[in-house]
């Protein structure tokens, strides 16, 4: 489980053990949190409300990739949801959800992870 705001997660089938070492990001209405466990893969939750208060709600496990995390998941449609949260040498994260499946799945119509960015000031302390 992970706590993103004030609401705690439970994530299904997480049997590797999460190991200290959490990456918190907050900016505007929008949060991100990286946990790592002990097989090398992360926990990823993401929560941001966009437009009209619609909302990107994802939370699952990501492989680190050479500019950051990828969350991958074939969704029940059959389409591949494809995810990645780059983060650049300045510091800033921002997501690629290249052809919005992913989107289409976790988020409502006027949000979008790709409209989700953190600048270098938005690392903070994890709850």
């Amino acid at each position: 489980s992970f706590r993103l705001g004030q609401e705690t997660f439970i994530l299904c089938g997480a049997e590797a053990p999460v190991q200290s070492g959490s990456t918190c990001y907050r900016e505007g209405m929008s949060e991100l949190e990286i946990q790592p466990n002990a097989d090398g893969t992360f926990e990823i939750g993401i929560e941001s409300a966009q437009g009209n208060a619609h909302i990107c709600s994802l939370a699952g496990r990501a492989t680190k990739v050479t500019d950051g995390y990828l969350y991958t998941e074939r969704l029940e449609n059959g389409s591949q949801c494809e995810l990645s949260i780059v983060l650049d040498s300045s510091g800033n994260v921002t997501f690629k959800d290249t052809d919005w499946t992913c989107k289409q799945y976790y988020c409502g119509a006027r949000a979008a992870f790709e409209h989700i960015e953190f600048g270098p000031g938005a690392r903070v302390q994890c709850n």
